[in-house]
């Protein structure tokens, strides 16, 4: 929903997951409610989050969006703190850095926003 979203709103899009079912799913979402320009602005990848440092697509991001379990949070860290230093803003959902003081907080804190101007050590507000 965010990546369909985000080219709604005129934004590309890139959806990664490791589900062929929930990327054909997100593909077909895409192709029922945007229009032509806007799903040529999205894609969906199939990638294993232990290859995904590496991978073009994922390098390319300026925004990285997050709603995943903390384990894998945890795993992805050292590649999306990496980002960070390079200028992506990396948003999590539900799940956060606590150890990582966020440049910003909505929705009662369940969005966090980590961007490197901002972002410094320290305990978060909420968690």
């Amino acid at each position: 929903r965010v990546v369909i979203e985000a080219a709604r709103q005129g934004a590309r899009g890139l959806g990664i997951d490791y589900s062929r079912v929930l990327l054909a799913l997100c593909r077909r979402r895409a192709a029922k409610t945007l229009d032509a320009s806007a799903q040529a602005r999205v894609r969906f990848l199939e990638r294993d989050f232990r290859s995904i440092a590496d991978d073009t697509a994922f390098r390319c991001a300026t925004v990285i969006y997050t709603y995943l379990l903390p384990e894998i949070m945890s795993l992805l860290r050292p590649v999306l703190m990496e980002a960070v230093e390079r200028g992506v803003r990396v948003v999590t959902f539900y799940y956060h850095y606590d150890d990582i003081k966020a440049t910003d907080e909505d929705l009662f804190g369940m969005l966090r926003l980590y961007a490197k101007q901002k972002m410094r050590k320290g305990v978060g507000e909420n968690g």
